[in-house]
This record gives structure tokens, C-alpha cells and sequence, in this order.
């Protein structure tokens, strides 16, 4: 085992870390009707959600409230 991921584990066991995630955490909660799934199977996010999210995270969201203000173009 390499000493990075020896002293990970050993980090984890220590300070007992349990909810470990590489994802970003969401601010607010997501609800079933703050997204649908398209017909592509991908989740998209609804403008009630993303008015309660309160930003415009620059990804060209198609139900945008913001003007898709921070989409480089």
C-alpha cells in the first residue's frame, strides 16, 4: 500500500469519517419536483429549483431563471 492511501485510511479510522464524498454537496435539498428526468435520462433541474438554489451555476441550465448570466460563451 502506498504511503498516501495509508495515511488516507489512517486519517479516516482517526476522526471516523463516515460520509465521505467526491461529489459537491448541495446547498438546499432536492426535492421530486425540482428536477425530471429527459428523455436522454439525464436529470434536469426545474426553475423552482434553481430560484431556491439562488445562482447561476454557468452550465447553460435549460430552465435557466438567471439568463444563463455566467455561461462563457
Amino acid at each position: 500500500m502506498s504511503y498516501f492511501l495509508s495515511y488516507f485510511c489512517n486519517f479516516i479510522l482517526k476522526h471516523k469519517i463516515n460520509n465521505l464524498s467526491v461529489e459537491p454537496q448541495l446547498k438546499t435539498h432536492l426535492e421530486p419536483e425540482d428536477f425530471y428526468i429527459n428523455s436522454q435520462g439525464k436529470m434536469v433541474l426545474t426553475e423552482k429549483y434553481l430560484l431556491k438554489r439562488g445562482y447561476c451555476c454557468g452550465n447553460a441550465c435549460k430552465h435557466c431563471p438567471y439568463g444563463h448570466e455566467n455561461v462563457i460563451q
